[in-house]
């Protein structure tokens, strides 16, 4: 059965969304100097959305790649053999400097407590429903735009 990107999408956007609030379990803007806005959350290219200032800082969660692999053996099909796909997904967190005056200091602190946020919301949902059984955050690369 193909995956349905666009619902595994909604549904991690989803889980983000309602993390962004104070009383979550885990708050996606915990510690930073500005919170999330809802409207900063997107499900899509971070390469072809225009980012409005009110927009920061922002989180985008698009579809990197997917593997597949025969988990069972035997011939295809319904009581046969089947296979199991893993879904890479790039979640992106975006900060920008606050004010023309503020410190540069302060940046990389909000940058590092958006990585933490992002992370601690996803392994606080390690089952995410629906379709997509497992997630397992593994790598957090930290990039300066210019």
């Amino acid at each position: 059965m193909p995956i349905d990107y666009k619902d595994h999408l909604a549904t991690i956007k989803g889980i983000l969304f309602n993390a962004n609030t104070t009383t979550a379990s885990v708050d996606l803007s915990a510690s930073l100097t500005s919170r999330v806005p809802d409207a900063g959350i997107f499900a899509g290219d971070i390469e072809t959305k225009s980012i409005k200032a009110y927009e920061y800082p922002c989180v985008f969660v698009r579809a990197e790649d997917k593997t597949e692999e025969f988990v069972t053996m035997g011939v295809t099909g319904g009581t046969g053999n089947y296979k199991q796909a893993e879904v890479t997904y790039n979640v992106i967190g975006l900060y920008r400097k606050e004010g023309m005056y503020s410190p540069n200091e302060t940046l990389l602190e909000d940058v590092y407590n958006l990585a933490r946020n992002i992370e601690s919301v996803f392994r606080s949902n390690i089952t995410l429903g629906g379709n997509l059984f497992m997630v397992q955050p593994r790598i957090n690369r930290f990039h300066r735009a210019v």
